[in-house]
């Protein structure tokens, strides 16, 4: 039988080789170099600031020991490198199982602005001599929105009925394609995105442009803010605060005075009202009025009971969903303000007075008739 020869340096490397799968280093046989893996990283994008957690996804972090074989994990501009491990390194590396570990990224400086910069995510072997894993990363400076002033107008419209719709335009710098904007906590809807030629605030159009659908809501003073891959940002100043104007719309807006006519109603808010079809009861009760006349308010929004006790209603209401319902208008004589009725949705507030008002979905609109 063939017995083969081992030499001395054989024989040095197999117990290096030994010796290094003892203490958790990945080798390769054979080699002076550990196997560098591609690992992903969640998320792969993120601020320039410090403190974006990472989570990075791949295969042996661990020793069957449970041991961590990961040493310094830190991001290059150029290629993986023992030697660049101390330029940029992450903190708090957590080796969570043998296919997870967890990472806070340092501050990551962009190259060229306004444009990201790509990173060299680097893992290092538990002593620090080989790379065993990399991945790429991204980081993005956050946006800005500009100033509320007449030169660099940051927020185009600062009011909207509550039943939404309507246009509004951001301006500001570093957006990105993926760039979103909210009013409040809801999103600004179909968002589109334009970049600009500039890097700061300006009225020279070079701005980024942000430009969608004002979403359906209520309430006053909304913090308006972008996000992008680097982050969230509010608006600067005070001023630029968005109000929701209270509102319904009616549609068709007109009619023969025929009783039974469907209108169909878009606000906000139907979901949490009881509705009735008669002169308001008992509590926690709305009705839709129509009124010949103007409507008449006290302090706070109160509807007039006079106003309320000589209405007409609608019936038959069917709320289809928060923001559109229908009913049935009553038999109406041509209108003798404005040729119209105002149209109000009324709340009962309390069982002692039954205090009737106008709620926040709806001040009024107008619904005309007259014989066609």
């Amino acid at each position: 039988m063939y017995i083969p020869k081992i030499s001395t340096k054989r024989v040095l490397g197999l117990v290096m080789a030994s010796a290094l799968a003892v203490s958790g280093v990945v080798a390769v046989a054979g080699s002076s170099e550990a196997a560098v893996a591609a690992v992903k990283v969640s998320p792969a994008t993120g601020s320039t600031a410090a403190g974006t957690v990472i989570v990075i996804t791949g295969k042996g972090f661990q020793n069957a020991a449970g041991v961590s074989k990961v040493g310094a994990v830190y991001f290059s501009l150029v290629t993986c490198a023992v030697a660049n491990l101390a330029v940029n390194p992450a903190s708090a590396i957590s080796v969570v199982s043998d296919t997870k570990l967890s990472i806070v990224a340092p501050a990551l400086a962009l190259t060229a602005t306004p444009k990201p910069t790509v990173w060299n995510l680097c893992i290092d072997d538990a002593l620090d001599a080989n790379v065993v894993g990399t991945a790429k990363y991204s980081s993005y400076l956050a946006p800005t929105i500009n100033d509320q002033t007449a030169a660099t107008k940051g927020v185009s419209v600062l009011t909207g009925a509550s039943y939404g719709g309507g246009t509004i335009v951001i301006l500001g710098e570093n957006f990105t394609a993926k760039t979103t904007a909210k009013i409040g906590t809801l999103p600004i809807l179909n968002a589109k995105v334009v970049i600009g030629a500039g890097t700061t605030a300006s009225a020279t159009g070079g701005d980024d442009t942000l430009t969608g659908t004002i979403p359906a809501g209520t309430g006053t003073g909304k913090t308006v803010s972008v996000n992008n891959e680097g982050g969230t940002k509010n608006a600067l100043v005070a001023t630029q605060l968005f109000n929701y104007v209270d509102a319904i719309k009616i549609s068709p807006a007109f009619g023969d005075g025929t009783a039974g006519n469907v209108i169909a109603i878009t606000g906000t808010g139907f979901l949490a009202r009881t509705f009735q079809s008669t002169i308001l009861t008992g509590i926690n009760q709305s009705v839709i009025v129509l009124n010949k006349t103007l409507p008449l308010y006290a302090i706070g929004g109160a509807y007039a009971l006079a106003q309320g006790a000589g209405g007409q209603y609608c019936t038959n209401i069917q709320v289809e969903s928060d923001t559109s319902l229908s009913c049935k208008v009553p038999a109406l004589a041509p209108g003798t303000v404005g040729g119209g009725y105002s149209v109000q949705i009324v709340d009962s507030l309390t069982s002692a007075t039954l205090i009737q008002a106008i709620t926040a979905v709806s001040r009024s609109a107008q619904y005309s008739v007259s014989a066609f």
